[in-house]
């Protein structure tokens, strides 16, 4: 480690901040004495991870499978970020998510984002993409959670096989009911060739439900994108 083992631990701490996760991960394998400082818990305290139903690069998964079993008992911002939702996830991406559920339960804001629907092929859109056994990964997760206190959502209303939602599978989660104190939903319909076809907005009374279920909620917010009036129409007639 040479001169660089002669800073105080805490400015070792905010340098090796600046390096990514998996950097992290590989940074500890050099020697012991890098090992001892990024084992640091707040330099695992932010994460983000990304899970796609479409092929991950090679070994991408096992890397991150690693870096979840044995750090996620530290994050406690996670940022998953999920890719072209367009079929189901591949067994090795069901596993990561599996992961995260058993490791990664007691982070405190948890931030969703599905990119990509958008390429949704013809095929898929007539097998009713609206309840799509794909997305109960995702559900799972969030019903695994035990002390979240921020969350924010940014997708289409997706519905697992079971008719479970984001915000449903939040509200059944029990653990958070006093936890929870802030709740961003974010619902972006990009492309209008397919999001007509998936769009089932959660109704007002569903919305209402979900957030009295929270006691400690003092921050509530919800946004709907689009791209024409006639989605706006759309939105308030469903």
């Amino acid at each position: 480690m040479g001169e660089f083992s002669t800073l105080p631990e805490v400015i070792l701490v905010e340098i090796l901040k600046y390096l990514s996760l998996p950097d992290r991960s590989n940074a500890a394998l050099v020697c012991r004495s890098w090992a001892d400082v990024l084992n640091h818990p707040s330099l695992w305290a932010s994460a983000e991870v990304v899970v796609g139903a479409a092929p991950m690069p090679f070994g991408c998964s096992e890397q991150r499978a690693k870096l979840i079993y044995y750090k996620g008992q530290f994050f406690r911002q996670l940022h998953l970020n999920v890719l072209y939702l367009q079929s189901d996830f591949s067994t090795e991406e069901h596993s990561i998510l599996a992961q995260l559920a058993t490791c990664c339960r007691y982070i405190s804001q948890l931030t969703i984002e599905v990119h990509d629907c958008r390429r949704i092929n013809t095929l898929f859109l007539q097998q009713n993409p609206i309840a799509m056994d794909c997305t109960r990964p995702i559900t799972e997760f969030i019903l695994s959670l035990h002390s979240l206190k921020t969350f924010r959502l940014k997708s289409w209303e997706f519905k697992d096989a079971e008719g479970n939602t984001g915000i449903s599978s939040l509200a059944e989660n029990n653990r958070i009911h006093d936890t929870l104190t802030c709740l961003n939903l974010y619902y972006d319909f990009s492309n209008k060739d397919w999001s007509a076809r998936i769009f089932n907005p959660p109704s007002e009374s569903e919305i209402i439900r979900a957030v009295q279920t929270f006691h400690c909620l003092h921050s509530f917010s919800t946004q709907l994108s689009f791209l024409s009036e006639r989605f706006d129409v759309f939105c308030f007639r469903a």
